[in-house]
């Protein structure tokens, strides 16, 4: 019946000419008849059921009698509206919406009735979020690095480093050390400096401008990591640092304290995550076997044909 219930509020400029009229006059004479167990009327075809009234008592405040007569006056309007020709394809496109979401309202319900969330259900959540729930101590800060791209460079390239080093050294900011190195004579040999996001000692790196602060993907280099990550104030130099990169001269920009949430209160915040992973996981279960035996066949030109649909009111 919320078929119905949709449909009448969802596709209807309905039947307009008939609301005002039938609904000052007096209710007519229901013809009461024994009824399948759980049904408490029947609309030409179609049953209301007993847990149809119990939802609409419970979303509405109003009396079972109340909720009765509002179902069964929405299975007339549906009904109206399904005979009027005008009205018949509005009426497919409403149904199909309305049957679709009480199938994904249903997902979600099976989906809370598993239980809360497991612990690893909240670890797995919290891998995937860890810069806003579980985050380790990070540096944020700027380099510059000699390149090595080939066995014969290192030697060249470490002395490179050490005469930028001792140039640098009264370099306290990380826009400072990017611009002078990036004027540095190269010699031959290529000179990279840039500005870095926050990375952790295991190399993991984030977005602070991002609420909630997001991971970004890839790693740096676990030297530089844990070089980045020994640097305590603001403008403190590094060194040089050999990676598998080259000679790296690494400033501190800024460091972020650990950001560790308890467990029971991730579980909290994660919640609704957690059951709409799961209803999402149903979902692609079912939408398996169905797309197997409905084929779903598009448009050529599908993408200009939907680009004239407006996208706002």
């Amino acid at each position: 019946m919320n078929a119905g219930r949709g449909t009448a509020r969802a596709a209807l400029g309905v039947v307009l000419a008939l609301t005002p009229a039938c609904r000052e006059q007096a209710a007519p004479k229901l013809d009461e008849q024994r009824l399948p167990p759980g049904v408490v009327a029947v609309v030409g075809e179609e049953r209301i059921e007993a847990g149809t009234v119990a939802r609409i008592v419970a979303r509405g405040g109003v009396r079972p009698l109340e909720a009765r007569r509002r179902a069964i006056e929405d299975a007339l309007f549906a009904a109206a509206t399904r005979e009027n020709p005008a009205l018949r394809a509005r009426v497919s496109v409403a149904e199909r919406g309305v049957l679709a979401r009480a199938v994904l309202e249903r997902l979600r319900d099976d989906a809370r009735a598993l239980g809360p969330p497991t612990d690893d259900e909240v670890s797995a959540l919290t891998a995937q979020r860890w810069p806003e729930l579980d985050r380790p101590p990070s540096a944020r800060t700027s380099h510059a690095v000699i390149l090595v791209k080939k066995p014969a460079d290192d030697g060249p390239a470490r002395a490179l480093a050490s005469e930028l080093a001792a140039a640098l050294k009264d370099a306290r900011t990380g826009d400072e050390l990017v611009k002078r190195a990036q004027a540095f004579p190269g010699r031959g040999l290529e000179i990279r400096a840039e500005h870095l996001p926050p990375v952790t000692p295991d190399g993991r790196l984030w977005d602070p401008a991002e609420q909630p602060p997001k991971p970004l993907d890839g790693t740096l280099d676990s030297d530089f990591a844990r070089a980045a990550n020994a640097l305590t104030t603001p403008g403190e130099h590094s060194g040089l640092v050999k990676t598998s990169f080259g000679y790296h001269l690494i400033v501190l920009d800024e460091r972020y304290p650990e950001l560790r949430i308890p467990l029971a209160e991730r579980r909290v915040l994660l919640a609704d995550a957690v059951f709409s992973g799961r209803a999402k996981r149903s979902l692609d279960a079912l939408l398996g076997p169905l797309r197997a035996t409905s084929p779903v066949s598009i448009d050529r030109a599908v993408d200009a044909l939907t680009a004239l649909v407006p996208s706002g009111p």
